[in-house]
């Protein structure tokens, strides 16, 4: 099935005391239409442009594909031709324009009727690195770390990412499900498209700590072209880690509440303001494993001390990454087969 947004509107008729049809905005129309026979909820002009009387079960998919389609977010006057779904009511349409749309979608809406919009993505770091400064440099003044507020912002920039992409990618399911119920769109589409609407805010949240740096005298270097691939592999961790516990939501409503006070938890265990050097020799290995610690550790190497991450650190980050991936992926495909029943 294709949509065209160019289709007539048509009025409103009523059966067995139920509206039919559609609003214009959400009108599509059907292709293929002429192995069918006999509607009557469609104007004349709407039969004469589908080129045949496409019957009841066709109206109900036509009817929900919209309103699905609709609840994305979407303007079909945009996509006339890009959001398909075949007759089995499998989907065969262009993902990147889904995901591209769902990403807006959020990014428009999270800051809507707010008086700074997007800036708040930059107060919550701010304040976090001016009250940790302000507590380990004046009331805790025994830690000895030179230029501390970039020291801490290293630390707070991809934790702020990963607990929020994490607790709203969590939920992602249970948020869509009338979604999920209208329209066939692929299910994974929907946590991804939540860690990738965050990471519109780490990009931003990141050129902030590259500000911050230069204002506190640290000198541009040619290792700042590996953040972008540091942080594209907290991305990739982070979808694994969402695959998995937005499937597992569905199944068990509890998971959301584990993702708050695990996040609570690795606060904590990820040295945010504190130094790696302050870790136990037993323990290094275990931080060196955590994919949240080595980012953080990674970006310190490369914008305070103005070297390349340690090779070893950053396979033990890629490893860690695409493995957890792997298994969020894995695990979201075989638990989706029931997410109707649960939904």
């Amino acid at each position: 099935m294709r949509f065209n947004s160019n289709s007539e509107s048509s009025p409103r008729k009523r059966r067995n005391g139920q509206d039919e049809g559609e609003p214009a905005a959400c009108r599509p129309s059907l292709s293929g239409a002429s192995e069918f026979a006999g509607s009557e909820g469609l104007s004349k002009a709407d039969r004469s442009s589908f080129g045949a009387e496409p019957n009841d079960a066709i109206l109900n998919v036509w009817t929900s594909e919209t309103m699905g389609v609709c609840m994305l977010g979407i303007d079909l006057a945009d996509c006339p031709f890009n959001i398909m779904w075949n007759g089995d009511n499998t989907w065969n349409g262009d993902y990147s324009f889904l995901l591209r749309n769902l990403v807006l979608k959020d990014f428009r809406t999270r800051y809507r009727n707010m008086s700074l919009g997007i800036f708040w993505s930059l107060v919550n770091p701010l304040v976090m690195m001016g009250v940790m400064t302000f507590v380990f440099t004046k009331i805790f003044p025994s830690t000895a770390i030179p230029k501390f507020p970039v020291f801490v912002l290293c630390g707070l920039v991809p934790f702020n990412f990963f607990s929020l992409a994490w607790g709203t990618g969590t939920t992602s399911m249970i948020d869509n499900a009338s979604l999920i119920k209208r329209v066939p769109v692929p299910r994974e589409v929907l946590p991804i498209s939540s860690v990738l609407g965050n990471a519109v805010h780490l990009c931003i949240q990141g050129l902030l700590l590259l500000f911050i740096a230069i204002v506190f005298g640290v000198g541009v270097n040619r290792y700042w072209l590996l953040i972008p691939v540091i942080l594209a592999l907290e991305v990739v961790f982070s979808c694994g880690c969402v695959l998995l516990c937005s499937a597992l939501d569905v199944y068990i409503r509890d998971m959301r509440y584990m993702v708050e006070s695990t996040s609570t938890v690795l606060f904590w265990l990820v040295p945010i303001f504190y130094s790696f050097s302050m870790i136990r020799p037993e323990y290094v290995e275990l931080y060196r494993w955590n994919p949240l610690a080595a980012v953080v550790l990674a970006l310190r190497a490369v914008i305070l001390e103005a070297q390349a991450p340690p090779m070893q650190l950053m396979v033990k980050l890629f490893v860690g990454s695409f493995t957890m991936f792997a298994i969020g992926w894995y695990a979201f495909r075989r638990l989706s087969a029931r997410f109707y029943d649960y939904l």
